[in-house]
């Protein structure tokens, strides 16, 4: 995995004591950010985000987290700057605050985390559901070229149901963006991701990655994840609805990728290269009332 390479400069130390009073202290890069970086001051975590992220867009993701900080205790809230702001502008790059929260990556394959996780994302999704949404559209992500996975059926079935009840989403439910202490997921981050869509795109997504799908090559983990998303009051999640939402899940980040694919590893470029192989595999398997 490659890191964004962005530091933590004095223009930034000095913007964000003067906003939101962090401490001149020493700051330490945290694990993670293919377009952000995050360091830890004290007990302070400060986000410098990507330059072409608008403070609006920005100002938006971090108000749905304190939105939904209220409902949801696993959801960390931003600090609010002295001007009542979420977001500074410092380096050329959005800035945001959080508190330091403690933890490590839940378990991987494991199905009690799983369930939790699938009950977290149903009160996440309840908590978002007054939630408003942006002022303006977010920025798209830029994408590679993608001529071997055009499918206008794939298309056409998400433009229709983008059509349908929608509402905010974290956008980006996997498990790097949690924290687990003592085998119980405790925090929920980053939600630089966040959009707007209907309640089963993020429940499938979060389906093929809490399933571990990808690195098992079947869906059962996905399938558990979905009756304990049901089971906890979420909308039932069918077959096909999965496979639609993962495969464009994983066309999404496929075409992300291909747009700086020289500047990936080895590692990197597996990852996308299997991606590719499922997106195409999922396609091929009967799906209930399938065309």
């Amino acid at each position: 995995m490659v890191y964004a390479e962005i530091p933590y400069t004095a223009a930034v130390r000095e913007a964000v004591g003067a906003a939101f009073g962090v401490p001149d202290e020493p700051a330490v890069r945290l694990q993670g950010g293919e377009e952000s970086a995050a360091y830890r001051v004290a007990d302070l975590v400060i986000r410098l985000g990507p330059s072409w992220r608008t403070d609006a867009e920005m100002a938006w993701f971090a108000g749905l987290a304190a939105h939904a900080s209220a409902a949801v205790p696993e959801v960390i809230a931003p600090l609010q700057a002295r001007s009542g702001d979420y977001v500074i502008r410092a380096a050329q790059r959005p800035v945001t605050v959080w508190p330091f929260a403690a933890g490590t990556w839940p378990g991987k394959y494991d199905a009690g985390v799983r369930q939790q996780a699938a009950e977290l994302l149903v009160r996440v999704h309840a908590a978002l559901a007054d939630a408003p949404g942006p002022v303006e559209p977010v920025t798209a992500m830029p994408q590679g070229p993608g001529e071997d996975l055009a499918d206008p059926w794939l298309d056409a079935w998400l433009a229709e149901r983008a059509q349908g009840k929608v509402q905010p989403l974290h956008g980006d439910f996997y498990r790097g963006n949690t924290l687990a202490v003592g085998g119980r997921i405790t925090a929920l981050l980053d939600w630089d991701d966040a959009v707007v869509g209907p309640v089963e795109r993020e429940a499938a997504e979060g389906a093929w990655e809490w399933g571990g799908c990808l690195d098992t090559g079947v869906v059962d983990g996905a399938q558990e994840f979905l009756a304990a998303y049901a089971a906890a009051g979420g909308p039932i999640v069918d077959d096909l609805t999965f496979r639609q939402y993962a495969r464009a899940r994983m066309r999404g980040e496929i075409l992300l990728a291909r747009t700086r694919w020289n500047e990936l590893d080895a590692d990197d470029h597996s990852y996308h290269e299997r991606q590719v192989a499922a997106y195409h595999a999922l396609t091929s398997k009967p799906t209930p009332g399938g065309r």
